[in-house]
């Protein structure tokens, strides 16, 4: 139920293109309520005919870094809900970072804003990746 009264939602301002609703629920999770607003108003100009690909240049040029603050932001909340090494990773490697792993071992070394970090297995590793970007994207 909840599921359906969200889209229904997304639907009634963004449009039934099923890419353009993902992105638009990116923005909102992402707290990007003016480019939010704004794709919102390209789609009741142009139409509902309006894809992502069309619009999707003048919306990183009108709010420049969104793609890297909605794409971090993204990336966080699918660690914190599969607490998944890939994730984790993907996230370090998003910021900068270097993750190494060993064959045949459960060791995970992260380097990071010229700090070695070595981790005992995937859930320690996961737990310090969540803790040490909690404050930036919650």
């Amino acid at each position: 139920m909840a599921g359906k009264l969200k889209t229904d939602y997304l639907m009634r301002y963004f449009g039934k293109d099923g890419a353009i609703v993902e992105f638009a629920e990116g923005l909102i999770k992402a707290k990007e309520i003016e480019a939010a607003l704004y794709l919102n108003a390209i789609i009741n100009v142009m139409g509902q005919s309006v894809t992502l690909f069309s619009v999707r240049n003048d919306i990183d040029a009108k709010f420049p870094g969104l793609q890297v603050r909605v794409k971090g932001l993204d990336l966080y909340r699918q660690l914190k809900q599969y607490n998944s090494s890939y994730e984790a990773t993907e996230l370090v490697i998003f910021h900068g970072g270097l993750v190494k792993t060993r064959m045949f071992s459960q060791k995970i070394t992260v380097r990071l804003n010229s700090h070695e970090y070595i981790f005992n297995n995937t859930e320690e590793y996961c737990q310090f990746v969540l803790n040490l970007y909690a404050e930036k994207y919650t």
